[in-house]
């Protein structure tokens, strides 16, 4: 998957690079270097929505696009907090409608949805936790001594997650992070280990701190981070 995506913002890149030269010449009429370059980046943000089906990117990638280009679509002075209040409207309507859409997970980082395995409570308890946050702040605390897997997705929000100084199930757990527009930031007990992949597009993932290299507890983080923020601070 993240081969396929190499590939695809390589593409729309270099395109992005042949539309700035044919604009610099001309062919382009009323589109200029800053709509060729919107467009681009909110192509991508668009695509990630969509395959990740995750409702809010797409519909406020494509709501920034017409704010941003409205006068070469013939749509001038368009109004900005209307379109964002039609956005946000539209987001939650299509999570109402959809409610499980981009939710269905399979293993080793994706996982599999059951009853009882998603909690939303602050103490999060159990093998399988999700947390979601969308336009909102929240704090969690993973107290649980049996977690394998964790799930979190920050859209447009802030979440911070805090870690028990408590074992993990068989010594290791999985993380599997999302953060569109977002900051997430993971507390980590220093004396635990932690490998983090990250792949990220115009956001970052870091590590604040040092962890114990010879951790008996290992915390395997896959991060994803799309103009957005994921930390780690051991603590």
């Amino acid at each position: 998957m993240k081969q396929i995506k190499k590939v695809f913002y390589g593409v729309l890149f270099i395109a992005g690079a042949a539309l700035l030269i044919a604009g610099s010449m001309g062919y382009l009429e009323n589109f200029g270097v800053w709509n060729i370059l919107s467009a681009i980046v909110l192509l991508s943000i668009f695509v990630e929505g969509l395959v990740k089906l995750h409702f809010g990117t797409m519909v406020f990638s494509v709501a920034i696009f017409f704010l941003i280009n409205d006068k070469w679509m013939g749509m001038e002075n368009l109004p900005v907090w209307p379109v964002l209040a039609a956005a946000a409207l539209l987001t939650i309507g299509l999570h109402i409608l959809f409610p499980k859409a981009g939710r269905k997970y399979g293993r080793f980082g994706h996982f599999h949805q059951n009853e009882g395995c998603v909690e939303y409570a602050t103490s999060e308890n159990g093998e399988n936790v999700k947390c979601e946050v969308a336009f909102n702040e929240a704090v969690k605390y993973i107290n649980s001594q049996e977690l394998c897997n964790l799930d979190t997705e920050c859209a447009f929000g802030s979440l911070k997650v805090y870690f028990d100084k408590g074992p993990l199930k068989n010594g290791e757990a999985r993380v599997k992070a999302e953060s569109s527009f977002g900051s997430t930031i993971f507390f980590v007990p220093e004396e635990w280990k932690v490998v983090m992949d990250a792949d990220t597009a115009f956001g970052s993932a870091k590590e604040s701190g040092h962890c114990n290299p010879e951790g008996e507890n290992i915390l395997y983080i896959s991060a994803d981070v799309a103009f957005g923020s994921i930390e780690i601070k051991y603590i």
